[in-house]
């Protein structure tokens, strides 16, 4: 675990991440109530569907392609 600057560091390039996925589902349209998405795990277009992707074997997903 980091501790210190090293901390901050590795804390601000997640943030930055975070804020341009954020600022892309908020300009794309995706983006679903609750509203702002900023600062939470937010609804999307197509987000159930994820969800259920999610619970596959990638096996699975890499020869559904």
């Amino acid at each position: 675990m980091a501790s210190g600057a090293d901390a901050a560091e590795d804390g601000a390039w997640k943030w930055a991440i975070r804020k341009r996925v954020w600022d892309a589902l908020e300009a794309d349209g995706v983006a679903r109530d609750p509203r702002p998405v900023h600062h939470r795990i937010p609804n999307f277009d197509g987000g159930r569907r994820c969800s259920r992707l999610g619970s596959r074997p990638i096996a699975d997903l890499l020869d559904s392609q």
